[in-house]
């Protein structure tokens, strides 16, 4: 089953200034909105998730950036690891009462698909997986998550999600309204972790990225191995960043039904390994973006437009390359 665990990302220090900072998924900015969120603020995310410049030099421009934000502390991190709760208020489509859609980012283990652990629901194209990876590589962060649905068998997650110590609220000109908050009691950690593991995820958005970190997770370790260097089973580079949300509590999923989880599993599995080459005609799919997470080894969500926007990122070191498990550190 799949392995979670909570994450200790970098994020914004000046939480007030957020809706100057963040921005909508890389994918779904145009040229204009990409100078409009831009000259919002020298340090918008935009700069680094959507970089400027010719070549593969946008991408190194896009690494020393980020290193500038962090040694001036435009970027910090908390001490001790833990999910990132997010919760987004909007108007659904044609109108209505607004609706509010719930979830966590945590690491989650990066594993083949035919692992069984995490679930695709749609093949992929090379090219998106290219520029993703480089900008992997370069800055040595992940800048956005794959966003992923789980059952909670148990009921454990949205009390604690609800009950998040908050860390910011805000509303953007889109007239979304956002909270992050923190859950670090270990208790509810490891019984959110416990009724999540108990099935497999499920792409909702993100087969690219997830696809380009299992990809360099298995580069990785065959370089250690080449070099004689011991193997790192759970090193960060094992990881990738994720938000989860509860499938059958998605605003909405009253008038379609629940998903029919057991049909996508069995559905997926005609689709091949992330490090299998694609088929000539694959479809094509809508993505997003959310938050940073930054390490070590580079990180690669059908979200809706109306869709989390980025924020945290987390570092090398003591990595602790938050994913959702335990409190346990990788």
């Amino acid at each position: 089953m799949p392995e979670i665990r909570p994450l200790r990302p970098y994020r914004y220090a000046d939480t007030e200034a957020l809706p100057s900072l963040v921005a909508p998924p890389y994918d779904v900015i145009g040229p204009e909105l990409r100078e409009t969120l831009g000259e919002r603020s020298p340090n918008n995310v935009v700069h680094i998730d959507l970089p400027e410049g010719d070549g593969d030099e946008k991408y190194a421009r896009a690494a020393g950036l980020l290193n500038q934000w962090i040694d001036k502390g435009v970027l910090v991190r908390d001490d001790e690891p833990y999910f990132l709760t997010y919760e987004q208020t909007f108007e659904p489509p044609g109108g209505g009462e607004p609706i509010t859609r719930r979830g966590f980012f945590a690491l989650v283990r990066a594993e083949p698909y035919e692992t069984r652990q995490v679930l695709p629901h749609e093949r992929t194209l090379s090219g998106p997986k290219v520029d993703r990876h480089k900008l992997f590589v370069a800055t040595g962060a992940a800048l956005s998550p794959v966003f992923l649905l789980f059952q909670d068998p148990d009921g454990a997650t949205q009390g604690p999600i609800r009950g998040s110590a908050e860390l910011a609220s805000f509303t953007t000109d889109d007239g979304i309204q956002h909270r992050l908050g923190r859950v670090t009691d270990p208790a509810q950690v490891a019984a959110m972790v416990r009724s999540i593991e108990k099935q497999p995820l499920l792409i909702a958005d993100g087969h690219h990225r997830y696809e380009t970190t299992v990809g360099y997770g298995a580069e990785m370790d065959e370089a250690r191995e080449a070099e004689g260097a011991e193997p790192a089973p759970n090193g960060a580079h094992r990881y990738v960043l994720a938000f989860l949300a509860e499938g059958d509590a998605i605003p909405g999923s009253s008038s379609t039904g629940p998903i029919d989880w057991s049909s996508a599993s069995r559905a997926s599995s005609g689709i091949r390994s992330a490090r299998t080459p694609r088929p000539s005609s694959p479809s094509r799919t809508t993505k997003g973006t959310t938050p940073v997470c930054r390490r070590r080894w580079p990180p690669t969500a059908r979200r809706a437009r109306a869709s989390p926007l980025a924020f945290p990122m987390e570092r090398p070191g003591s990595c602790a390359c938050a994913r959702m498990r335990s409190s346990a550190h990788p």
